[in-house]
Formats: structure tokens, sequence, C-alpha cells
């Protein structure tokens, strides 16, 4: 691994690093060598400025809260002003949950409509 891929992985939860390691091919093979690209990494960091859910609703997950005060988001410990313009959630875990959780609220409301066709 290059220390710029490993400088690019420790920002990422143990969670994050050890799924990634974990869907990682060849590992077992004797020359293997990690190389990331940015579409690989960005998979596990989360672009809040795509987000599908409200950023400030608190009651997408209850337990994790609103996203715009979080520890995990990138831009509210305003260490770097930079982070504002493209925020990033670090606990991917949480994002991808408020991701499926927001989809399966949407879609239902969607079923619900009578202008709304769905093929099967």
């Amino acid at each position: 691994m290059s220390l710029q891929d490993a400088l690019q992985i420790a920002p990422l939860s143990v969670i994050a690093q050890k799924d990634l390691f974990d869907n990682q091919n060849n590992v077992d093979e004797p020359n293997y060598r990690l190389e990331l690209s940015s579409w690989i990494l960005n998979r596990y960091k989360g672009n809040l400025n795509e987000a599908s859910f409200d950023l400030s609703n608190p009651h997408i997950d209850i337990k994790a809260g609103a996203c715009i005060n979080c520890q995990f988001n990138t831009a509210a410990a305003q260490l770097f002003p930079d982070d504002d313009k493209s925020p990033r959630c670090t606990n991917i875990i949480c994002f991808k949950n408020k991701s499926d959780i927001h989809f399966i609220e949407e879609f239902a409301k969607a079923k619900e409509d009578p202008a709304m066709l769905f093929c099967k």
C-alpha cells in the first residue's frame, strides 16, 4: 500500500476500513498490492452535498439525529473552512442507513400515489 493510500484510508472509521479491505479481490495473492481509485474511496465517504435525505431532519434516524452538527460531519468541526463546500460524513454506516430509510419512506409514498405507475 502506498503512503498516499494509507493517508486516504486513515480518516475512515474502523468499520469502513474493515469493509474496504474485506471487499478487495485477490488479497491472498503473493504479489497483491492495494490500489485505491477515487471511486472506491468515495463509496466510504458520504458526500453530504449529494445526500438523498434532509440533513437537518433529526427524525430520519432518531438515535443518530440530524447531520448538520454531527461530529462525523466534516463541516461541523470548522477546522478547515474548505470542508463547508464539500462536507462529508465519515460515519458511512450511519449515512447509508439514513439513505436507506429515506428511500424506503419515499418508495412507500410513491406506491400510495395513484399517479405513479410501476411495472412488474
